[in-house]
């Protein structure tokens, strides 16, 4: 009695010590998510971009869906405006985050948008019709509340700008400009023949000069006494957008071609970049440039990407490709030149730390570039390392002892009792662990893939979603493992409560092998490592293989299995949960059609994304763990005696040096073809006790088993005398 109460006070006291470690890794992660995502790629602590970072810029994110015909940054850089395009009306996005903030609809095709200088209201150009129809200004809150409108022209307004002071507003059209007072939206001037296509116009930082896109390079007027000061030489078809540097001292044109051209105030061309292998010879639409904030770096958008120049000499730096490929294929693309990252309009960030474009594709139709940074993998790590050390916390000594010596620690009939105890336990805490750890990665994966990060509500909703879904999986793997683990099934001590015990006791040393794999990962991107999907991959398995290596052990050690079945049995539940998990979402899926659900909120933003079972890296890692052992086995023409050091079979000195089993075999010498329910009304030891000493005896072939009728008689092997070292003592 004693026994079994401390067994039930030991079990009491690991439950508890569980639902406590839960708590805490629930805790840990939704802190941590909560944390990073605020500033996942941390932009809010870097630093200004130099012209030898170039080298080191890498896409941030990519956002899907969104408009894509103009980009602004907010004054403040904590926003980005983007509008027009295949999505119709504006977006307002977190810069550092990539999220949407809000979105609202406006009538018409929107061809630019401007913040104005204070941040305060939003400036959109349209035009409300399909062909040569009215163009209109709107003038919006960033909440999105209309403040005003009114008709600018008779055919779009193609360019926009704000006066540095914030009170007008210039507006072009075809070959014709206006400047507009915003508080009461009176025309103050109209030009009807300017030298301009009405695609492009930007303020002087001064107020006191106007550039328009015209043909090859900008035509320059004063914005007092409205004089053309500067027309470039006539091209045909060659439009080019402009943009003022910050210092007001120079001006760049650019076009679609990535041609661009940088002039002085007066109109001399300091440098000309002349791309004529383009889509078009330098025949292209206007692209929109931008300055870095030192003027040091101009970012021009092409079909191939985001070309970066030295403005100092005009030498280009580098052209930023967006990694499409990374997304689902684009449903939408534009047709303008040839290359895959189509960029169409750049801004760069007001203090310098990233770039923005928007491109004629749907997936994705945003981009962010910067530099590389590994911060926001430290909250992540923290959550490993609560994981990779709570669990022997909760457990206690019996964790290590079950991890490297299974065998030895499942013999004492004590302790192999009061584990079996809190299997059932074990194995909820495992596959609840298991979503933990995808979710995690599933964070991990986004921050470095080039991905926007969602809020950390969907993370916790489709976490909850996994746990739900994986209960049929769970149950059902629980009679596979049995199936495949005890050869006979229906012998005592393979229930099918004593399987889902065992079952969980084998998955914790992989779900801790795969934290400890997971917290490496992380700490080598916390640190600045390139993230890759070989990485990521390569750590997973190798610990998630080790993992399924010890699992074995204790496999054997509670079914009696040999160690390629206790292999097999494990592979069997990594593949129906996956397996049926897959099934159960495809199955939701189909329902949700049906019933035409329409979902809202964050899970129409980024979608469902459902954790199959215990995870795909187990199940991969323990293939591959498969077929290194396989690979050994044929090398060393035996079984897997490369793995001595965990996993060698115990040798026969070895298995007799335990009393109980010693006497198990004298008792068979001398009363042959006694069953099992004999032996155990003869020998002091438990039922489970007794049948796991037959198993291990049975299986180093010192003892056989028969089957007569309803009873299985137990013999000495013929050889056994042979087998037992000289010198043991037999009492």
């Amino acid at each position: 009695m004693k026994a079994e109460g401390g067994g039930k006070r030991f079990a009491v006291r690991i439950l508890v010590a569980i639902v406590v470690l839960l708590v805490l890794l629930v805790v840990v992660l939704g802190l941590a998510l909560e944390t990073a995502s605020a500033d996942p790629y941390g932009m809010a602590t870097a630093r200004p971009l130099t012209v030898s970072d170039v080298s080191k810029i890498e896409p941030l994110y990519g956002d899907v869906w969104t408009p894509n015909a103009a980009v602004s940054w907010s004054p403040d850089g904590r926003f980005v405006a983007v509008g027009g395009g295949f999505t119709a009306g504006v977006a307002i996005l977190d810069a550092f985050s990539g999220r949407i903030v809000r979105t609202w609809s406006v009538p018409g095709d929107i061809y630019v948008l401007r913040w104005s200088p204070d941040g305060r209201r939003l400036a959109v150009g349209n035009e409300l019709g399909f062909v040569q129809s009215p163009g209109w200004v709107y003038i919006y809150t960033p909440d999105g509340f209309l403040q005003d409108s009114w008709q600018a022209h008779s055919w779009f307004v193609g360019g926009l700008a704000w006066s540095p002071n914030g009170t007008e507003i210039v507006t072009t059209s075809n070959v014709r400009y206006a400047i507009w007072d915003v508080a009461t939206h009176s025309r103050l001037w109209l030009d009807t023949n300017a030298s301009t296509w009405g695609d492009s116009v930007d303020w002087s930082p001064d107020g006191h000069l106007l550039a328009f896109g015209s043909n090859a390079g900008p035509s320059i007027y004063d914005a007092v006494s409205h004089e053309r000061l500067y027309q470039p030489p006539s091209v045909e078809w060659d439009q080019r957008g402009v943009a003022w540097s910050h210092s007001g001292a120079r001006i760049a044109a650019a076009n679609l071609d990535g041609c661009a051209t940088v002039l002085s105030r007066s109109g001399q061309t300091l440098w000309s970049y002349n791309d004529t292998a383009g889509a078009y010879g330098c025949s292209q639409f206007a692209g929109y440039p931008a300055w870095d904030p030192t003027d040091q770096m101009l970012a021009v958008p092409t079909p191939a990407g985001i070309r970066i120049f030295d403005t100092a000499d005009g030498v280009l730096l580098r052209t930023l490709a967006f990694p499409v490929d990374r997304y689902a294929p684009s449903t939408i693309t534009g047709n303008y030149g040839e290359g895959n990252s189509r960029d169409l309009a750049s801004a760069w960030s007001p203090a310098g730390e990233a770039i923005a474009s928007v491109g004629t594709m749907s997936h994705p139709s945003f981009r962010v570039w910067g530099l590389p940074h590994g911060s926001v993998a430290s909250g992540i790590a923290a959550f490993e390392f609560a994981t990779v050390a709570g669990i022997p916390l909760a457990l206690g000594r019996d964790f290590l002892t079950l991890l490297v010596r299974p065998s030895e620690c499942l013999a004492s009939e004590a302790k192999r009792s009061r584990l079996l105890l809190i299997g059932s336990v074990l194995l909820l805490f495992a596959f609840v662990v298991a979503v933990l750890q995808q979710t995690a990665l599933e964070f991990l994966g986004r921050a470095f893939g080039g991905f926007v990060i969602p809020p950390p509500s969907w993370f916790a909703v489709t976490a909850i979603l996994s746990c739900a879904l994986a209960v049929i999986p769970v149950a059902v793997s629980v009679r596979v493992f049995q199936a495949v683990a005890w050869k006979t099934p229906r012998e005592s001590g393979a229930t099918l409560r004593i399987a889902a015990k065992v079952q969980g006791l084998a998955l914790l040393p992989v779900v801790w092998c795969l934290a400890l794999g997971c917290l490496a990962l992380s700490i080598a991107l916390a640190f600045g490592v390139e993230d890759s999907p070989v990485l990521g991959a390569t750590l997973i398995a190798l610990f998630g293989g080790v993992g399924v290596l010890l699992a074995t052990g204790i496999v054997s050690a509670t079914s009696g299995a040999t160690f390629y079945r206790s292999v097999l049995a494990l592979l069997a539940v990594a593949g129906v949960t996956i397996g049926l998990s897959f099934a159960e979402f495809l199955a939701v899926v189909a329902l949700l059609s049906i019933v035409h659900f329409v979902p809202t909120g964050d899970l129409a933003a980024y979608g469902i994304r459902i954790q199959f079972g215990f995870g795909i890296a187990p199940w991969i890692a323990s293939v591959l763990a498969l077929a290194v052992i396989g690979v050994g086995a044929v090398l060393t023409q035996s079984a897997p005696a490369f793995l001595a050091p965990l996993y060698s079979r115990l040798r026969v000195k070895s298995i007799l040096d335990l009393q109980s089993r010693r006497e198990v075999l004298a008792y068979l010498g001398t009363h042959p073809g006694v069953h099992f329910r004999e032996l155990l009304r003869s020998l002091p030891l438990g039922s489970g006790n007794l049948y796991y000493h037959l198993q291990v005896l049975e299986r180093e072939g010192l003892i056989v088993a028969r089957r007569d009728g309803m009873y299985r008689r137990f013999f000495l092997h013929p050889t056994s005398e042979a087998k037992i070292p000289p010198g043991t003592d037999r009492s």
